[in-house]
């Protein structure tokens, strides 16, 4: 009886509920159908006329409001499903229901397998339920079916279901963020039971890390700005890591060794004791210079000064250690300065792109290992030179890459100037092929030490600035770029800047900077760089000595 008035209440909610207008075309562009409320709307393209559908239903074929449409990859059917618990199967071709199929919650989501032979549906409970299509596609009309149970989200609305293209995997994604991607089995009437992946690079951005020379780590909620939690490194910090379902914080020191701290109840907003780190791997006294977890969680990166890339499994227990390599990325000739992944729809797998001082951004497959591209930078510098009989070699500072694109920012410092360059990648079947071209940051006061884009706003964001000293007062400027992925692209004036002078104030110490002040700045970035990139060089015995003599050794049991 309490269940029943739940729904009813769950019911009369739905009233007020918003039932977006929703668009399906035809895969050879034979139909296009719209809906609306509950109405259903086919328009036949080839013949230029509105289509009547048949039902044999009395009435409107769905009495609520048709939350889902979807024709089927080989055209020949169309599902529509929604809030009055009715999925319905028509035939492309004659628009007769040739199926209707009773759910026991609203359906907010539909798929077809791509050879026909199966729907599947989600309702607002999480639940994904799967019915058998035999013989749908020789137009006969089946009768009514109820759906048997695939797979569940635990009570979290599913908002979008697809088939992959092979029609090996069923993919669903829910409102908190997460999409599974589950193996469609052989016999899908007794479940999915084998989990490929879940894809958790969807979150709201509630917590932020940040890391350096005084040893600590320090996490903060990205609403409140409160620190909930700081953690003591015995060595200096130099690169910070947060998994992709905020469960856990890696940290590198200054001795190569990565750190691992479980931030159970983070994204609760409260304020954890004080933790100190576990040793999650090592690279051996070589500094490690960017930390990256992979987009779907599984795998975390680690670049050094050692020219190396190491891919390591993340362990279902950081705490106890990770000790499987996935693989090392080899090939720079120089250290590895930043790394970052870059994923869109032709690169649906994501492959990691690094930079180095060698004057070379690459592109890896990081399950193996191999190496997909190269890209020298160098040539977006040297046209630039003034003296061109010198050997033109870059450092590539930072890199990052814009979400859903195959565009990537890369900058590109040397003594004497400072260039972006923009890297596009296309695929073939065979090969991955880059493009770049150059945006000049004018005055030669400005050495962006950061970039970072903006995915809402697709605009890039770049910071110049260094500091001498915990102490001592720093001014940074703070300059954007627009229309990043068209050219040419565009330096914004301040005046343009989101946030204005406010933000400027804030950001950059003052709005305004003096020339002067910046290209003093400048020098001390070009000579903190060259500081920072250039390995300290020691000699055997010197190396054996500091080896021996590390206290951050993980002690023996």
């Amino acid at each position: 009886m309490e269940e029943s008035h739940i729904e009813e209440e769950g019911e009369r909610q739905t009233k007020h509920e918003v039932a977006p207008a929703l668009i399906s075309v035809h895969p050879f562009q034979k139909s296009v159908a719209v809906t609306v409320g509950s109405a259903l709307r086919v328009f036949d393209l080839i013949e230029g006329r509105p289509v009547s559908l048949v039902d044999e239903s009395d009435g409107p074929s769905h009495k609520d409001s048709i939350r889902a449409i979807r024709y089927g990859s080989s055209g020949k059917i169309f599902a529509s499903a929604g809030d009055d618990k009715l999925v319905k199967i028509w035939s492309a071709d004659s628009w007769q229901c040739l199926n209707t199929i009773s759910s026991e919650k609203r359906v907010t989501a539909v798929a077809i397998s791509s050879d026909d032979s199966y729907v599947c549906y989600a309702d607002k409970f999480g639940v994904v339920w799967v019915v058998n299509l035999d013989g749908i596609n020789e137009g006969k009309v089946l009768p009514s079916k109820k759906g048997v149970q695939l797979l569940c989200h635990y009570c979290s609305i599913i908002t979008s279901l697809e088939f992959s293209p092979d029609g090996r995997y069923i993919l669903s994604a829910d409102r908190d963020f997460k999409i599974r991607v589950t193996v469609f089995p052989k016999k899908p009437l007794q479940g999915a039971h084998e989990i490929q992946s879940f894809c958790l690079g969807h979150t709201d951005g509630k917590i932020f890390a940040s890391a350096g020379d005084d040893k600590l780590v320090k996490i903060w909620s990205a609403d409140s700005w409160q620190c909930l939690n700081t953690i003591s490194s015995e060595k200096r910090v130099t690169a910070v890591a947060i998994s992709s379902d905020d469960s856990y914080v890696c940290y590198a020191d200054k001795f190569g060794v990565v750190w691992v701290v479980n931030l159970d109840g983070i994204n609760e907003g409260k304020v954890l004791p004080s933790k100190k780190g576990v040793q999650l791997l090592c690279h051996y006294c070589s500094i490690i210079t960017s930390l990256e977890f992979s987009p779907d969680g599984r795998y975390i990166l680690s670049a050094d000064r050692d020219f190396k890339i190491r891919v390591t499994v993340f362990p279902k227990k950081p705490l106890q250690g990770a000790h499987e390599i996935q693989s090392f990325c080899l090939g720079h000739t120089e250290f590895v300065t930043c790394i970052t992944f870059v994923q869109n729809s032709e690169l649906t797998q994501g492959y990691l792109m690094s930079g180095s001082g060698d004057s070379s951004v690459r592109l890896w497959d990081i399950t193996s290992g191999s190496l997909l591209d190269t890209c020298d930078v160098s040539p977006t510098v040297k046209h630039l030179e003034s003296n061109e009989s010198e050997p033109t070699q870059v450092t590539v500072t930072d890199m990052c890459a814009l979400p859903n694109s195959s565009l990537a920012a890369v900058s590109i410092q040397r003594q004497v100037c400072f260039v972006l360059a923009c890297i596009r990648f296309f695929q073939d079947i065979k090969c991955l092929i880059t493009s770049t071209y150059v945006i000049k940051i004018p005055g030669d006061s400005f050495i962006p030490t950061s970039i970072s884009f903006s995915t809402s706003t697709r605009l890039l964001w770049m910071v110049s600035g260094a500091s001498n000293g915990s102490n001592h007062p720093g001014y940074t400027r703070v300059r954007l770029i627009s229309r990043i992925e068209a050219e040419p692209s565009s330096v914004l004036e301040d005046e343009q800047v989101p946030g204005g002078t406010t933000l400027l104030e804030h950001l950059q110490g003052k709005v305004s900077i003096e020339e002067s002040v910046m290209s003093a700045a400048a020098e001390a970035v070009r000579a903190a760089m060259c500081s920072l990139m250039v390995k300290k060089q020691y000699s055997e015995e010197n190396r054996e000595f500091r080896k021996n003599n590390r206290n951050d050794k993980k002690p023996t049991q």
